[in-house]
């Protein structure tokens, strides 16, 4: 058994989770934040958040057997064309010990990565955000 934390790629929550859309002037960089999220190779969700950089968002998921999710982003524009993201993530699954991570990455535009965290083993699979970030407007 062994524990991973790990990023991989440019940088990282199903029932059924809508889109999350703030209106923005031109001026100000917009982000669109695609994921795919799992809790061992048990899909969660797959939301889509659209917001601006350097404003939070949030995403919260329970599920009916008590298992609960959330999810608060910073996305942050870099010189360079990449983005900061701050990120805190909370994961608590039915019947279990809820754990808590607050990784911040830096991250491609455009570029598919993947967050994971947990502990993997023959019977276990870590908890996996994959992730694409990209710039919509600004």
């Amino acid at each position: 058994m062994r524990t991973v934390l790990s990023v991989v790629g440019g940088g990282a929550l199903s029932a059924a989770l809508a889109t999350s859309a703030i209106a923005v002037g031109h001026d100000t960089p917009t982000y669109l934040l695609s994921m795919e999220i799992s809790d061992g190779n048990r899909l969660v969700a797959k939301p889509t958040l659209t917001f601006k950089g350097d404003e939070p968002a949030q995403i919260e998921i329970g599920e009916q057997d008590g298992s609960r999710y959330s999810m608060r982003v910073t996305l942050s524009p870099q010189a360079d064309g990449t983005v900061s993201m701050a990120s805190t993530i909370t994961v608590a699954p039915a019947g279990r010990a809820a754990h808590r991570v607050m990784p911040v990455l830096r991250v491609g535009l455009g570029k598919p990565s993947t967050f994971e965290f947990g502990t993997e083993s023959p019977t276990e699979k870590p908890f996996r955000v994959n992730f694409t970030v990209d710039r919509t407007g600004g």
